[in-house]
Parts: structure tokens; sequence; C-alpha cells
């Protein structure tokens, strides 16, 4: 199942939502509790998806605070959910732990989405929630 998760978050990390989304919800049928990077790819593909209510409660699972990729989660949810100050300290913390996030977080999004249309869709999203270093797209 681990495999299949992985496999799955990647599909989805690609832009294969919909496929990556069957492989992680079969996987996690198996087990109680999931790791953060397994959330991370749920809230992901919900959050591509326009899925508000499964962003907002994948973002509530993401545990790990050192989890540079579940801060850009929980930022990005807290953008959606229309809380500002959430989102604010999410990115702090993100950019706490790894302040090239600041300097350049289109590099840092392209180390993990190969498809530049999604990193740059992400980079203007986080820059809305108030990541600095990048202007949001209008």
């Amino acid at each position: 199942t681990t495999i299949q998760s992985d496999y799955g978050g990647r599909l989805v990390m690609i832009g294969e939502i919909a496929r990556g989304m069957e492989m992680l919800q079969r996987a996690g049928e198996f087990g109680t509790i999931r790791p953060s990077w397994h959330h991370f790819y749920m809230l992901l593909g919900s959050y591509l998806s326009r899925d508000l209510i499964n962003t907002i409660h994948h973002a509530g699972l993401i545990t790990a605070d050192d989890y540079t990729l579940g801060l850009v989660a929980r930022a990005l949810a807290a953008k959606t959910a229309g809380d500002p100050s959430r989102a604010a300290r999410a990115i702090e913390r993100l950019v706490a732990l790894d302040p090239a996030w600041a300097a350049d977080p289109r590099g840092e999004l392209a180390r993990f989405f190969p498809v530049p249309e999604l990193a740059d869709r992400l980079a203007s999203d986080l820059a809305r929630a108030g990541l600095p270093g990048i202007a949001a797209a209008q």
C-alpha cells in the first residue's frame, strides 16, 4: 500500500489527478493511520480539483510541523478557506525551516512538481496566501 500511495501521489503531482486520487483512496482503505505525505497528496488532489471540504480535512491531518510540503499544503488550505492568519503562520514556519522558499518559491516547487504549469499555479496561489518572493498572478 505504501508503494501504491506514493505512486498515486506522484501521479497527482504531474497532473494526473483522477488516476492518482483513485490509487490514494484505494491504498488508504487498508490502514487507519496515514503518514503526513499521504495526506499531502490527498490534499493536493483535492485542492487541484477545487474540493474545499477535503482540502481542509487533509490539511488538519498533516501533523508534522517540519514537513515543508505539509506547510505548503496548510498555507494553500488556509488561503482556500479564507483564513489569512493560518496561512501566514504556515508560511512563516515554512520560511523559518527553509529560507529558500522565500527567495525562490518557484524553484522550490519545481523540485517536487515536474510539470511547470502546476508549479506555476501553486507558486501563484502561495503568493496570494502571502509567500514572499513571487508576484501573484492577477
